[in-house]
This record gives structure tokens, sequence and C-alpha cells, in this order.
């Protein structure tokens, strides 16, 4: 099983990427991103705190919640990307 550390930059990256691509196409403003990103990093410090580590397929699933709760509680749509 590959578990993901908090400091692997290539998966945070990653995982940006894919954020940025989704917001961009239903059209929410970008700052949905930071949002979400920081809920990521709030969970991965109390994981780091009790030495617990993240499987990578858990990994997806907190990024694609923490991008719904952010697009939930913050989301606007982007007036300058609406058709």
């Amino acid at each position: 099983r590959h578990i993901v550390q908090h400091s692997n930059d290539l998966s945070r990256s990653k995982i940006c990427e894919w954020a940025f691509k989704v917001v961009d196409h239903f059209g929410y403003e970008r700052e949905i991103v930071g949002i979400c990103m920081d809920y990521i990093d709030r969970y991965m410090s109390s994981l780091k705190k009790s030495s617990t580590q993240l499987p990578a397929n858990d990994y997806q699933i907190l990024s694609a919640t923490s991008l719904y709760l952010a697009v939930k509680l913050h989301g606007k749509k982007d007036n300058k990307c609406a058709p």
C-alpha cells in the first residue's frame, strides 16, 4: 500500500493542478483552490501530530472532499468565465 507523506510536493502539486482544472471547468473563482488546499493542509497536519500516515487512495478522497466542501461553503461563479 502506497503511503502519502504531507511533504510530498509532487502529490500536492498534482492535486492543486487538478483542483484548478475542476474550478476552471465549472466556472468557480480560483480562490476556491486555496481554501481546498488549506483544508487538506489542516487535516494532514492533524495526522502528523498523531504520527498517522495516510494511504494514497485516502489522500485522493481527502482532496475531492476538500474541494467539494470549499465549493459548497465558499463557491461563487466567476462572472469572467461565464458564457
